[in-house]
């Protein structure tokens, strides 16, 4: 179940094909996502554990921090081809 559902739920999907030592990383355009964010990456509505690191920054504005580049990293690469939803929300 999507940890989400009751919040306002923000995502974006991408079309992916991954090796046994892929990682993913996603530029994030700014003022879009806040760096107190929680992430979940989901394929076919089936949840994929990953870790999320934040690589870099956009410079702060009006006191907020934003993502600039994620790096996500799933837990298990086998079967992770096609499309993959990330879903965030500000925690």
């Amino acid at each position: 179940m999507n940890a989400f559902a009751n919040a306002q739920q923000q995502k974006i999907s991408f079309d992916v094909s991954l090796n046994s030592s892929s990682t993913l990383l996603l530029p994030i355009p700014n003022q879009l996502i806040y760096t107190n964010t929680t992430f979940e990456l989901w394929q076919n509505k089936r949840r994929v554990n990953a870790s999320y690191s934040l690589v870099n920054k956009w410079p702060v504005l009006h006191g907020k921090k934003y993502i600039r580049l994620l790096n996500i990293t799933p837990d298990s690469i086998n079967g992770l081809s096609g499309v993959l939803t990330l879903t965030w929300q500000e925690s």
